[in-house]
């Protein structure tokens, strides 16, 4: 049996907002975070559930400190997140059996 297995990881957009931060002259750090490192991922993420208020509010913080923010997204691309979080799903399956419907792991920053 197959599973459907998600990974949602903003790296992307998290290289966009640092390169929109870095860019502006008094950058506002609150819009362009919803812009580049939320929304796009938004409904991936949390949308239509029913937690998405709460994880919305939790989420709409931004991360300020761009240069550690650099060093962490380029860390946990350099990882390979994407490969220990299906290798480890891959392993959890074969142990415990789950439902086949598709499973979102969400990584977060």
């Amino acid at each position: 049996m197959e599973h459907n297995l998600k990974i949602v990881l903003p790296y992307e957009g998290l290289k966009k907002y640092i390169s929109a931060v870095r860019a502006a002259e008094g950058p506002d750090h609150g819009k362009l975070w919803l812009e580049y490192a939320i929304d796009p991922y938004w409904n991936e993420w949390a949308a239509g559930q029913f937690t998405e208020e709460r994880i919305r509010s939790e989420m709409a913080n931004p991360v300020t400190g761009i240069d550690e923010l650099e060093a962490a997204v380029e860390l946990l691309i350099a990882s390979d997140t994407e490969g220990l979080l299906r290798n480890t799903y891959d392993k959890r399956v074969k142990l415990i059996p789950i439902n086949p419907n598709a499973v979102k792991i969400t990584g977060v920053i």
